[in-house]
């Protein structure tokens, strides 16, 4: 498992280097985490490649990170490619210098990089999601349904809340409208319910143990965007695990 790793740096020694205000990072209790972003762009001789994080999430400029391939289906089947230092840092984005040209970076990639969290997102569920760049889409618009920049801006308790009431929001209107041809699951939570009885059976503590077994293996989702109920769907119809390897066949 990918497990998010927290790096010994003093906070304080590190808050001049984020493109923030230091009064928003006084007002938080953060910490230095790893995040996942991924490569939108590389240029056309290998040597840099633009990352979908920036300083909105605190990235730390000229801080370490690596690029890995996105290209298995397992986090440990993937594949570093390079290291690479972070040059530049824009609100939604950043420019990373690879260590060595390399032909094998392409977009789509992973990189691993540093960021100031907020200790309260991090030990979230939907925090840790996230920071993984897992992106949950509605399902009308697919459009994000909360991003990681939201968590960080205000990561009171109240904004966690909210975000869970947006996903049972999903949940509930596709209980009245899908059409899931009355399949009926078999094990686990929702045993011997139809799928839109069990979307509208779910509460917060489902959907945390849903986002649970999603950060078990987040290398299977990272650097992607899902359609929320699609992926919930699947979680329900494979017995609604803890761990990909319980899943129903």
């Amino acid at each position: 498992m990918n497990k998010i790793i927290r790096i010994p740096v003093i906070v304080s020694a590190v808050i001049g280097l984020v493109l923030c205000s230091g009064k928003e990072l006084a007002a938080q209790d953060v910490d230095v985490y790893r995040i996942i972003g991924r490569v939108t762009r590389v240029d056309s001789e290998g040597r840099s490649v633009i990352v979908n994080r920036g300083s909105v999430v605190h990235v730390i400029p000229d801080s370490i990170c690596r690029v890995r391939s996105a290209r298995g289906t397992e986090s440990a089947s993937t594949q570093i490619l390079t290291a690479a230092t972070i040059v530049e840092v824009y609100p939604d984005s950043m420019r990373a210098a690879l260590d060595k040209s390399s032909d094998a970076v392409t977009t789509g990639d992973l990189c691993e990089l540093y960021a100031q969290i907020p200790v309260s997102v991090a030990g979230s569920p939907i925090g840790m999601v996230a920071m993984h760049d897992i992106v949950f889409v509605d399902f009308y618009e697919e459009l994000p349904i909360y991003m990681l920049a939201e968590l960080i801006r205000a990561p009171q308790p109240e904004t966690l809340a909210a975000i869970m009431q947006r996903f049972l929001g999903e949940l509930y209107d596709q209980a009245e409208m899908g059409d899931y041809s009355g399949e009926t699951t078999r094990t686990g939570l929702y045993a011997g319910m139809t799928i839109p009885e069990a979307f509208a059976f779910t509460d917060t503590y489902k959907l945390e143990r849903f986002f649970e077994y999603v950060i078990q293996d987040p290398g299977a989702f990272s650097g992607q965007d899902w359609i929320f109920v699609d992926v919930f769907r699947g979680w329900i119809r494979a017995g609604t695990p803890v761990h990909a390897s319980d899943r129903e066949p």
